[in-house]
């Protein structure tokens, strides 16, 4: 994963990054920068019941980022969502994202939506164009 700000902010943006996976990302100050979200593939994973992080940082991150991007919400999930009901679906999104995305296998994109959507536990959203 990469933080929020190596792959959103200008101050800061690593061009080597293909593909990111902010995990419960909030926008904070960093650097001198701005917010700017250049154009990459991103897969935000977040709990909705974060008491750490407010779920809304990844929302509001995922609203103004362009796509391909996609939010996987963590039904139910605190802050540290990576045991129980929520890490299977966390490891084979972020797995088929990451084929999707670095691999090029585009067949990824089927695996992304059936490993993400399982009721009770998880949803994911997606905004390709």
């Amino acid at each position: 994963t990469t933080p929020l700000g190596l792959q959103a902010n200008d101050c800061c943006l690593d061009h080597r990054i293909d593909a990111a996976i902010p995990i419960s990302g909030l926008e904070l100050p960093f650097g001198t920068g701005t917010w700017t979200y250049p154009k990459l593939p991103r897969l935000y994973i977040h709990g909705d019941h974060d008491g750490t992080v407010p779920y809304a940082g990844s929302t509001g991150a995922f609203a103004k980022a362009p796509a391909p991007k996609f939010l996987l919400t963590l039904i139910n999930a605190p802050h540290t969502p990576f045991i129980g009901v929520w890490k299977t679906p966390i490891i084979d999104t972020a797995v088929a994202f990451l084929d999707r995305y670095l691999k090029h296998d585009h067949t990824a994109r089927v695996r992304m939506g059936a490993a993400g959507n399982v009721d009770g536990v998880a949803h994911l959203e997606a905004v390709l164009h």
